[in-house]
């Protein structure tokens, strides 16, 4: 049987200990990260009593994709009286 060094066993749970503590101050701050998730959840996803998150991004999507198809069509009315003017000058 082989005898083990003293200060290797020390040195092993001293390693354990620092671990132990370290894992402590990780839990810890887990938990205060939980609280904040949860926070952010019932702003970002529940709304928090007003609009959601997600809501308002399909109503800003709504609202460009309007503003879109009214500068096509805006931009397809001047290019016509465009065209029409040249014609008339041609013609």
């Amino acid at each position: 049987m082989t005898t083990r060094n003293p200060s290797k066993i020390q040195q092993v749970l001293d390693k354990v200990t620092e671990l132990e503590h370290i894992l402590d101050k990780h839990v810890s701050a887990q938990e205060d990260r939980d609280e904040k998730v949860d926070k952010l959840y019932e702003m970002i996803v529940t709304g928090n009593g007003d609009l959601s998150h997600a809501e308002r991004l399909r109503i800003v999507e709504r609202y460009q994709d309007n503003q879109r198809k009214a500068y096509l069509f805006i931009g397809a009315i001047i290019g016509g009286d465009i065209i029409l003017r040249i014609w008339q000058l041609v013609n």
